[in-house]
Formats: C-alpha cells, structure tokens, sequence
C-alpha cells in the first residue's frame, strides 16, 4: 500500500509542479515524503461489537497484521441502509491528507477561522493511542492552476491570487466582509484544495478506502466566481473535477454535514446529473439558502437535496433526518465515491452553529453513512474539514469522526453508539 501511495503522491507532486514555482523548496521535499515507512502493530485493543443481528459479518484477517470487515458495505443477505453497528477487530486504515500551508492563511487576530483549529484537531489526535495506530499522514501536494479553472472562472482565480500579492503590501485585503485573504492565503488555498484532491485519488486508486484531508481554509461557501463565507476555493467541487476529468470516477455523492448550507457546493454541481449534493444545514440564518424544494435545474432535477434543521436541533434529531435523507438518496443516485464536506461548527457550544451535537454523535453519523453507503461506492469515503470554530471542543469531535471512519468504537467515555 505505501509503494502506492508514494506512487500517487508523486504523481500529484508532478502535475501541480508548474503552479508551485514560487514555493519553498522545503514544501517540494515533504510532499515526497510519506511518514511511517514502517508498518504500525495491529490494534489488539480492539473489538467487535454486534448489535441487531446474529449474522452480522465477520472479521478477515489478511495476514499481513491487518484486516477488514468480511464485506460489511456490501453483504448481500443485509440491507445496505440497515445494517448493524460493527466495529473492525484491526481499524481500517485512514489516510490523513495535510499541508503545512494550510497554517498560512493569517485571518487576523479577531477571525474565528484560524490556523488554532489545525492545531487542536492534531492535539486531539495525538492524545488517542488507538487512533494513532489507524491513521497514516500524507503530505499532501498543492493544487494546480489547472485544478481550480475545472470549477471557478479564471476571473476568480486571478482575484484571490493578485489579493494575495497585494496584502503583501497593505496587510489583509477583505474579499468579503467576512472572507480575508492575506499574503499567505494564495498558498494555503492551494495547499486545502489539492489536499482534497490528492485525498479522492489515493481512494479511488485503491491506495485506502477512507482518507481525511485536514485543511483550511474551507470551501464550501466558494462559488464559481465568488469567495464567501471564510471560503476562497471550493475544495470539495476541486476534488471531484479532478477525478471525473481524469476518468477515475463518474458519479459521486458530496454530503454537507457543515452547520450552515453548502451553497457554492450546490451552485457548482446544481445543473449536474453526475454529481449529487445532500446538505444539513440550521435555518433560517446564514447564507440563507437551502430550501427543501432547490432540487437542482436541468438535467441535474433530482440531484441536489437540502434538509434545513431548526435552530438548537440536538444529536438524536439531527441523526433522524439524516436517516431519512440518506434513504432518500438511495432512491435516487448509485454513487462510486461519498464525499463529506464536514463542518464541526454542528458541535454544541460553537459560535457559528446553532446546532446541539456532541462529538459522540459525530461517530454516529460517520457510522451511519458508512453503513448506508451502497455497494457502487465500495466504501469509499473522502472526508474534507469546513467549518467548526470552538476550539476546545472541535478536537474531541475530529477524533470520533476519524474512529468512525476507521470503524473503531467510539472513544472512552463517550458512550455506547
């Protein structure tokens, strides 16, 4: 798996190489590098768990110190919207997608999108032993130019990247009134996007079956021709053009699971048939969009589905109209790839949100869509970060989102799921 890995990276470090010519050459060496060359011991400390089911599937070993739930995506005799809760005895591997660029977009001292965020999500990893033996870092590549230009106008690119170039001079330079950019944040949105798009490929190569790309700036308020909302480029939208121009994958699912609407996800794919958009969102409030009947245009009617949420919606609603959206979905689209624009500004307590979660429901979410994902995705998930601002709460979360994706419980004291 590592020789593929490497493979892929290589491969993203060549085609962004034109768009880096004013980087570091220390950024050129660690997007080469891969860390943990040597493979970490199997996770004795796990277990299974079963619930509902006596014939719920079994666990396989590889003999290599890894293994993997006996097809528990795509068992036959269950049904894949109903299936229930295993946790794998060895976690699956998940691939950690990440940049130090990313730590570059300066949004002043008053922002709440900063670069502390990074920090308390690797803090939090780093205090889980468990978690540490189920995740591989990657250092990701930046995007291309050419990248970006598959989803914003040229116009755009060219805005966000002069209003870089002028902060070196006067300091920020507002795009909106809440969307900064400074002299770093050219990189830094590079760097989140191509995290993304190197995260969708290592997936779809075969490389991993779950990858988290760990980045920011977000995305998913980025329009075509617009930055909004703390967002330049459209992360998510990046990743997926890549993968379809590229002829890796054609239908992919993109779930918002941000507190506030995905609505420069749903501008840029709403004409789309091949690309399905599913949000959860508080409203009303900010950005004032995503009503139940926005359900696309042309020939993409159908495949854009939006799931407003009262204002103060706790975990056990919140995951009920999830359930419902999911099965909805499942009626309507078969994709090869789920990706989960994530916003972990759905936690309690954040200033942004408006919403009730705990970190534990995030794994019951993460879970969720794990087991509803249908067999043309062949559990293959792509997990970007968007918003979540209450920095001492975001780590706890960010930790269960990734034990769920590697199908480990949840973590001590959290609860049963």
């Amino acid at each position: 798996m590592r020789q593929r890995i490497h493979r892929v990276v290589q491969n993203a470090r060549d085609r962004a190489r034109p768009a880096r010519r004013n980087t570091h050459a220390a950024h050129d060496r660690s997007a080469a590098r891969v860390p943990g060359e040597a493979r970490r011991p199997s996770i004795a400390e796990g277990y299974v768990r079963e619930e509902q089911r006596s014939d719920a599937p079994r666990i396989a070993g590889r003999g290599d110190g890894t293994g993997v739930l006996d097809n528990p995506l795509r068992a036959r005799h269950l049904d894949p919207w109903r299936r229930p809760r295993v946790f794998a005895a060895v976690a699956v591997p998940v691939l950690l997608v990440s940049h130090p660029d990313c730590a570059r977009h300066d949004t002043g001292p008053e922002h709440l999108e900063t670069a502390l965020r990074l920090s308390a999500l690797r803090a939090a990893l780093n205090a889980d032993a468990m978690l540490l033996g189920a995740v591989r870092e990657v250092a990701g590549a930046p995007a291309a130019e050419a990248d970006l230009l598959r989803v914003h106008s040229r116009r755009h690119v060219q805005k966000v990247r002069q209003a870089a170039r002028a902060a070196r001079r006067q300091g920020l330079v507002w795009l909106e009134a809440d969307t900064p950019v400074s002299q770093g944040s050219w990189d830094a949105a590079l760097a989140a996007a191509g995290c993304a798009a190197q995260a969708a490929e290592l997936v779809v190569s075969g490389a991993a079956t779950r990858a988290f790309a760990l980045v920011r700036p977000p995305g998913h308020h980025a329009f075509r021709d617009r930055a909004m909302g703390f967002c330049l480029f459209n992360n998510a939208a990046v990743a997926v053009r890549r993968l379809q121009a590229e002829g890796r994958v054609g239908r992919v699912l993109v779930v918002d699971c941000d507190a506030h609407h995905g609505n420069g996800t749903q501008e840029l794919f709403y004409g789309d048939p091949s690309v399905y958009a599913l949000s959860l969102h508080f409203s009303p409030g900010y950005p004032d969009s995503g009503a139940p009947d926005e359900r696309g245009a042309g020939v993409g009617l159908g495949t854009t589905r939006n799931v407003p949420l009262p204002h103060g919606t706790g975990g056990t609603d919140y995951l009920a109209r999830f359930a419902e959206a999911l099965a909805a979905v499942r009626d309507e689209f078969e994709p090869e790839l789920v990706v989960l624009a994530l916003g972990l500004d759905v936690l309690a307590g954040d200033p942004e949100g408006h919403l009730l979660l705990e970190p534990i429901d995030l794994h019951r979410l993460v879970s969720d869509l794990l087991r509803a994902m249908p067999s043309s995705a062949r559990g293959r998930l792509v997990t970007l970060l968007e918003g979540g601002y209450a920095v001492e709460r975001i780590g706890p979360g960010f930790a269960q989102v990734l034990r769920a994706m590697a199908e480990l419980p949840p973590a001590d004291g959290a609860g049963p799921t």
